[in-house]
């Protein structure tokens, strides 16, 4: 009898690990899915099937059993009858996961007097070799080709059109540049602010600086894998405060001496910005009414957790012109309309490779450059090419030496989005 109890406890003890691992995992999937399709209903105002059919293209998230209620603004997605996922549309804030709907807590903005584009929309050119990319399997929704100012390639996929807000994923994060950037122009901020929260004071962390956190060189602790139970699947499908949850990384390598991509260090970034204003809702206003409407882009939505902290890691929405007048402004050096955002080096600063990096990362923009140990990421393309770059082949490629800008959405699995091959395309198309 007593070796049976000893069996089983060490029994229970040994594989309950593996089944609360195996019990996240699951829900990460459930919340990616009730989170992704209440975001695409609210803010895309996408049809509920055509987003089950077109973005949902893994095997497992074709298992779940996903319900829309309008009454409150809810998507629920299930899998097995067992694990379930709840997400709410909060106005103002995004959709929310588990969190019951209540009154609104602030309006989106609209957008100040309209401001022409930087770019012309009347000069159009067939590329035929570009079509390809809208083939089913590869699940394009949009692409764009700006060259020298004129718009030459625009073309959506089917339920997408000029007024849809198209998600960035990862490339939100090059608004959190901007964001900074804007702070600092403005005399808020400054790149080597340190003692940036209060719960850093007593460790090593109270010398964190601005710097650190924008070229990734926190030496904070961090797994950044999508397709498993890791800290940012958690972060962002099972916490409530993506800020705070952040916040408790601990140090694993000297600050400064290492770098780590990390979209928990963007959220650091997001909520730490909150202290640079006097209320919470000055701060929920700030990129509308200093960035968007700046830029004129209309369909701008950044995304909230349940604390009301941006979460500028991933859950941006623009449309396809939005995102292009975003690119424009750093092929512009900052400067918008003959006006500058940012000071006149946050541009070149922005592009200066991050220690450790191999000249693939600046501060929140991937790079092209060579190191003395590896070569260029694009390996046919010019070194001054940067990118934002975001989950499922989003991306927004800025080459300031052939006065090139060109962006692609979808949800193609990021291993099947060929940049080289999409960038070399296009240049061969225009003869530059």
């Amino acid at each position: 009898m007593l070796n049976t109890l000893l069996f089983t406890a060490f029994l229970f003890l040994f594989l309950t690990p593996f089944f609360l691992y195996i019990y996240k995992t699951l829900l990460i999937l459930t919340g990616f899915n009730a989170k992704n399709l209440c975001s695409q209903l609210f803010i895309a105002r996408r049809e509920f099937h055509a987003i089950v059919r077109h973005d949902f293209t893994s095997f497992f998230s074709k298992l779940t059993k996903n319900t829309f209620r309008p009454s409150d603004l809810s998507v629920t997605s299930g899998l097995f009858f067992l694990i379930k996922s709840k997400a709410y549309f909060h106005q103002g804030l995004g959709a929310i996961l588990r969190l019951p709907s209540s009154k609104p807590y602030i309006s989106k903005p609209k957008p100040l007097l309209p401001q022409k584009s930087e770019y012309r929309d009347t000069c159009r050119q067939n590329f035929s070799n570009l079509h390809t990319l809208f083939a089913p399997k590869l699940h394009t929704k949009a692409v764009m080709v700006i060259h020298r100012g004129q718009n030459i390639y625009e073309r959506y996929g089917p339920g997408i059109g000029p007024d849809t807000p198209l998600l960035g994923w990862s490339m939100t994060k090059s608004w959190v540049n901007a964001l900074v950037g804007i702070l600092e122009y403005e005399g808020r901020l400054s790149l080597d602010d340190s003692h940036l929260a209060p719960e850093w004071a007593k460790d090593q962390r109270k010398h964190l600086t601005v710097r650190h956190l924008l070229q990734m060189n926190s030496g904070l602790d961090w797994s950044e894998e999508y397709h498993r139970y890791s800290d940012v699947t958690n972060m962002l499908y099972l916490q409530h405060d993506m800020f705070g949850y952040a916040l408790s990384s601990t140090l694993s390598e000297p600050i400064g001496k290492k770098w780590r991509y990390s979209s928990g260090t963007t959220n650091l970034l997001c909520g730490i910005l909150k202290s640079y204003f006097a209320t919470e809702k000055e701060y929920l206003r700030f990129p509308y009414e200093s960035f968007a409407s700046a830029l004129n882009m209309k369909h701008f939505f950044l995304e909230t957790d349940r604390r009301k902290t941006f979460v500028g890691s991933s859950y941006g929405w623009a449309s396809l012109r939005d995102w292009t007048n975003f690119a424009q402004l750093y092929l512009q050096n900052g400067r918008w309309n003959g006006k500058p955002l940012f000071s006149d080096y946050w541009v070149n600063f922005s592009l200066q490779p991050s220690y450790g990096s191999l000249g693939t990362y600046g501060a929140h923009f991937w790079l092209n450059k060579k190191s003395s140990s590896a070569g260029k990421s694009i390996p046919n393309i010019p070194e001054d090419c940067f990118i934002a770059q975001g989950f499922q082949g989003q991306r927004i490629f800025i080459v300031p030496s052939l006065e090139l800008i060109a962006l692609r959405f979808g949800t193609t699995p990021s291993q099947s989005f060929d940049n080289q091959d999409f960038l070399e395309r296009i240049i061969n198309s225009i003869n530059i």
